[in-house]
């Protein structure tokens, strides 16, 4: 797989191989979120018992993961039932009292719960951002990979077009007809042209020609491998079209 730099959203939660770390810093954030709820008490109206608890519970779920999480929101409910509910400094279970935690409870497994989803929904893209990476930079090697073996097979077939002319060639040498011979060499110049043919069609490069100029100097070869000279060819094709070669 190949890598690449993550994201800050993607690299969360944080210390995910040194766990209890991470639970010790939930737990710091969880009794500084009670000591400043104590310091501004007095100037908050009565109520608000889980003012300043609900934010380290999203920080820590947020920073350090779905179990930190669920530690700082138990240990935030009883500290902010123990010093924030009434009677204060007590564990009284009334019925104002549960439904106040029920509601902090259900509020804290919500945040949670949104947090972790949105991590994995994070984890999900990077990995798949990762795969198209991956995906496209084999994509690339094989595109390379093609490239260089189309070069070879039409450096082979050069070859082998020259190797046929010059086997022709040889051959016309022992004939003493005049007519084989002549036959000899227009195989020979009309290989020729196939091989020139082939060089202007096929381009690695996918690289662009003109339309009249291909087919002006495809009539002029074509007109040149039959041997017969003199012939006089006009060719009409509008200007600026260009005919892409074949890769």
């Amino acid at each position: 797989m190949t890598a690449t730099p993550l994201r800050f959203l993607e690299r969360l939660p944080l210390l995910w191989d040194r766990r209890a770390i991470a639970y010790v810093v939930a737990v710091a954030l969880s009794i500084a979120a009670c000591a400043i709820r104590i310091g501004v008490d007095h100037l908050l109206p009565p109520g608000f018992p889980f003012l300043t608890f609900f934010p380290a519970v999203i920080i820590s779920s947020f920073l350090l993961g779905r179990g930190p999480g669920s530690a700082a929101a138990l240990l935030c409910g009883v500290l902010a039932w123990y010093y924030f509910i009434a009677p204060r400094q007590g564990f009284t279970l009334g019925v104002d009292t549960a439904v106040a935690l029920l509601f902090y409870a259900a509020v804290a497994a919500v945040d949670i719960a949104l947090v972790h989803w949105m991590q994995q929904a994070n984890h999900r893209l990077r990995d798949e951002r990762e795969r198209n990476a991956d995906l496209a930079l084999r994509s690339g090697l094989l595109a390379d990979r093609t490239e260089v073996l189309f070069r070879e097979l039409q450096h082979r077939v050069s070859n082998n077009l020259q190797m046929i002319g010059a086997v022709l060639a040889l051959q016309k040498r022992g004939i003493a007809d005049p007519a084989a011979a002549l036959a000899l060499d227009n195989a020979a110049t009309k290989i020729t042209l196939i091989g020139r043919i082939q060089r202007q069609l096929y381009d690695t490069s996918g690289s662009l020609i003109a339309l009249d100029q291909f087919l002006h100097q495809l009539t002029a070869d074509v007109i040149e491998a039959g041997g017969n000279p003199g012939i006089v060819h006009s060719v009409s094709a509008p200007p600026g079209v260009m005919l892409p070669l074949t890769r």
